[in-house]
């Protein structure tokens, strides 16, 4: 076996080796979250590429959370809400904002 087969082999068992660590990790990761929204108690499905797609982790405090999607457009929705509702407090009196 030639030098560079040699080096050309280790970094791709070094390369094989990291990406089974990252997904041990992410897989630690996922299995620690639940197995429900933590609004509404909708089931989450590992195996529902789906699901694993649609459903986001949320971080609170250092402690993930699982929101599925209605959920995830009410919460979008309250956001919207409250930044808009901050940004009519902040106008000073006399000033109007014309959307175009």
């Amino acid at each position: 076996m030639s030098v560079s087969r040699k080096l050309r082999r280790g970094i791709e068992n070094k390369r094989k080796k990291n990406i089974k660590k990252s997904l041990k990790t992410v897989s630690k990761r996922l299995n620690s979250l639940g197995g429900q929204c933590v609004n509404c108690k909708d089931s989450f499905d590992r195996l529902n590429p789906e699901h694993l797609s649609l459903w986001k982790v949320y971080v609170n405090d250092s402690q993930p959370s699982l929101i599925c999607p209605v959920c995830q457009t009410e919460v979008e929705a309250m956001k919207k809400e409250i930044k808009e509702a901050e940004a009519v407090e902040e106008e000073p009196e006399g000033c109007f904002i014309i959307n175009v």
